[in-house]
């Protein structure tokens, strides 16, 4: 028997997508050579699986879904410590896969942080590249200075050089960061 979702004030159907079927299985007497629908091949699955053989599954009811159905049922129908080596085997394909998604992405994360930290290098080379352009040459201590700023800070240097007229102007800048962030 089905059953649809209505509303009853206007008899509209809710859902096609959605139906509640009630299997009656010891009325259920469908030959396993007249079997056509996957309905029926169901309904014979929940009927005889536990006598079935899943190393010799009919025709009629080879699917992957019911051959999947009928190893699951196997396993629930093993003794006790069958059941646990199958749960076992079972944790330890879960877990391997879980390690292997985690390193892929850790793998992912790292080659992201690195271009990240690349990227950030390059902007400190073009940025004392300009910097030696407009005011000659900068000593060791500002270039280290200038390497320990992040991302934004980098930007905003960039932008601030156009307006340096000497080494001093930049020495100024890197200590009025410095002191904003102490």
């Amino acid at each position: 028997m089905a059953f649809e979702l209505r509303n009853k004030e206007y008899n509209i159907v809710l859902s096609t997508d959605l139906q509640v079927i009630t299997l009656e299985l010891p009325k259920f007497t469908v030959p396993l050579q007249h079997i056509k629908s996957p309905l029926e091949q169901w309904m014979h699955f929940l009927r005889y699986g536990q006598t079935m053989d899943s190393d010799n599954v009919p025709a009629e009811l080879n699917t992957p879904e019911i051959c999947k159905a009928l190893e699951e049922l196997n396993v629930l129908s093993h003794d006790d410590l069958e059941r646990e080596r199958y749960l076992a085997r079972v944790r330890v394909l879960r877990d391997e896969k879980t390690l292997l998604l985690f390193a892929a992405e850790s793998h992912a994360k790292g080659i992201e942080e690195g271009l990240e930290e690349g990227i950030d290098k390059g902007k400190v080379q073009i940025i004392c590249r300009q910097l030696r352009c407009k005011l000659g040459s900068i000593d060791g201590n500002l270039q280290t200075q200038i390497e320990k700023l992040d991302a934004d800070q980098l930007d905003a240097l960039s932008e601030a050089l156009l307006t340096f007229s000497t080494v001093e102007d930049l020495g100024d800048w890197l200590r009025k960061r410095a002191s904003a962030n102490a």
